[in-house]
């Protein structure tokens, strides 16, 4: 089930989203291509996800994600750019994740899994 989040609750949604979803798998599927999910790839985390202030656009997402474990310790940015639509994806209260639409058709979905503990 997704619930659609109103534009003036972007900002404070996201923020709240990211501090309940911080350090949780996730991969995001941009129509069809898949970030995070590829068969012996590790994991991504989610490490934010953002609408106005450093995106510096009201109508602007940015969704940060990295991987912290594996060997090259990289991160991935994905900045969404006239956006029309964020739902909240979620599962008999359970948070699965988040679906963003463009103004252009582009349709992501990042999908979220478990939380993964990092080694300090």
């Amino acid at each position: 089930m997704a619930r659609e989040i109103p534009q003036r609750e972007w900002s404070k949604f996201l923020t709240d989203f990211t501090d309940a979803n911080q350090g949780r798998e996730a991969c995001i599927n941009i129509d069809g291509r898949s970030i995070g999910e590829d068969e012996g790839e590790e994991a991504l985390l989610l490490t934010g996800i953002e609408a106005g202030v450093q995106a510096e656009d009201d109508d602007t997402i940015i969704v940060e994600m990295a991987d912290l474990q594996g060997p090259q310790q990289g991160h991935v940015t994905h900045r969404f750019e006239d956006v029309a639509a964020l739902r909240l994806r979620d599962e008999q209260g359970s948070v699965e994740g988040l679906e963003i639409e463009t103004r252009d058709g582009t349709h992501a979905v990042l999908h979220l899994g478990e939380e993964i503990p990092v080694n300090a």
